[in-house]
């Protein structure tokens, strides 16, 4: 199976959702979207343009692609000019070191707003627990590598990441002494109270998470379920060591799946079955 990557609305599913349908418990080395932990009626929901709400965050997206700001007075349609043309293909090769620096898409969205626009970063207005902008933003700039393969470098400058985020991985932690792997590779397809659980790939982040009610950034899933098994705070650094370490979540293969982990979210992009670049509404 070719590694590829879809850019997928996620559709967060229900705890009780999890319940109808026991899931597939894949086979070592087996790679799976997280689609295949989901209900039919669950896929359905998010392969429909019209009913999968992570879309609501694209088209919002797409809005903001087109506005003008800062003290430039310029869009980013003015430099980059049409995103389907422009940014195809950029969203599946974060994360990725710029300028010896390890970022994601969305922050260097906002180093683009900072240093070209003149603008402000985007950062989450009172009520929010993350800037709604940023995810809209980013998520409408995934879109535009639907389907296409994951392209994140592991090697050169990203090599020391890579590796970090590697260890993180596999490293227990917290009062419940557990690490990524023992979930997302070890029970992928077993259940964790009521739900299934998936192999984890984040690709399809940001997703929509029927529990939150709205679109989250990876970030924030690794907080949740860091704090989930009483582990210590995730710090910036720690989180992009772990946000590097997606190419890595497939498996020890060197590209990503989509990020269903199964039970509580809507893919926005997620239009297959394989490894393809998910994005905005993502599984948890």
């Amino acid at each position: 199976m070719s590694a590829r990557v879809l850019v997928a609305v996620a559709i967060a599913l229900l705890a009780a959702d999890a319940l109808a349908e026991p899931a597939r418990r894949p086979a070592p080395e087996e790679l799976l979207s997280g689609a295949a932990f989901v209900r039919p009626e669950t896929r359905a929901l998010q392969d429909d343009a019209f009913a999968n709400p992570g879309l609501i965050w694209v088209e919002r997206g797409a809005a903001l692609w087109q506005t003008a700001d800062g003290d430039a007075g310029t869009s980013c349609a003015d430099c980059h000019g049409d995103a389907g043309t422009a940014m195809k293909g950029v969203g599946a090769t974060y994360p990725k070191v710029v300028g010896g620096r390890l970022l994601n898409l969305s922050q260097r969205i906002n180093q683009c707003r900072v240093d070209h626009m003149g603008a402000p970063p985007y950062v989450a207005a009172e009520h929010e627990v993350e800037s709604e902008n940023l995810l809209s933003l980013e998520a409408y700039v995934k879109t535009q590598s639907a389907g296409m393969p994951m392209a994140v470098a592991v090697d050169g400058a990203a090599a020391p990441f890579f590796v970090r985020g590697r260890e993180l991985y596999f490293q227990r932690v917290g009062q419940m002494d557990l690490a990524c792997a023992m979930c997302h590779d070890d029970r992928a397809g077993h259940a964790l109270r009521a739900e299934p659980i998936s192999q984890g790939h984040v690709n399809g982040f940001p997703a929509y998470i029927l529990r939150w009610d709205g679109l989250a950034s990876a970030q924030r899933r690794f907080r949740f379920c860091n704090d989930w098994f009483a582990g210590r705070s995730l710090g910036s650094c720690r989180l992009k060591f772990l946000f590097r370490r997606l190419p890595f979540l497939g498996r020890r293969c060197l590209s990503a799946h989509n990020n269903y982990p199964g039970s509580d979210s809507v893919g926005t992009f997620s239009k297959t079955r394989s490894y393809r670049h998910s994005n905005v509404l993502g599984h948890e």
